[in-house]
């Protein structure tokens, strides 16, 4: 992985300037993280820890309720084959999980990984600048897409408020990946 990433990965310099960090330059230490790795799981964490030093939500170790939603209702059709190719191996990491975490955790995948309170809403200045922050645009299909629902409500409502405020800050910075 080291290796793939060394020669395809084309963010070292803005990782290296944003947070001071040398991702190259641990190449020994990664190698030892993953070594001391006891089972798969171990494994696949040790290898997203690893990953997570990019602050680049998009660079991960897919789990199985993740792959699962790529082939299921957003329908990837460009990955599609690609993915069916893997479906064997992805089903060897599902029973993992499965066996790792209790019922219900791997279907509730998106969740597990948004903030608590996804939507921020704020008034700067009465009257004049509002600020709303979204954390995440992961969309729950689980459950009937309540939190969707529940978060939509809530950015409507708010910007109903604020509706003749001249400025509005719209910020997304901690919004890590397409989901």
């Amino acid at each position: 992985m080291y290796n793939i990433l060394k020669d395809n990965y084309a963010h070292f310099y803005e990782v290296k300037k944003m947070y001071g960090y040398d991702w190259l330059a641990y190449k020994e230490q990664f190698t030892e993280k993953v070594k001391k790795t006891k089972n798969n799981l171990e494994f696949y964490y040790a290898l997203n820890e690893i990953l997570s030093k990019f602050h680049d939500g998009h660079t991960y170790v897919l789990s199985p309720g993740h792959y699962r939603n790529l082939l299921g209702p957003w329908g990837f059709k460009p990955y599609e084959d690609m993915l069916k190719e893997s479906e064997s191996s992805y089903k060897m990491w599902e029973k993992i999980f499965k066996n790792a975490h209790r019922e219900g955790e791997l279907e509730n995948y998106y969740s597990l990984m948004k903030p608590k309170e996804n939507v921020t809403t704020d008034v700067i200045e009465p009257g004049k600048i509002a600020y709303l922050k979204v954390h995440s645009f992961l969309l729950d299909y689980h459950n009937e897409g309540e939190e969707y629902k529940r978060e939509r409500e809530m950015i409507y409502d708010f910007l109903r408020s604020i509706k003749d405020y001249p400025y509005l800050v719209i910020d997304i910075s901690d919004n890590g990946a397409f989901l």
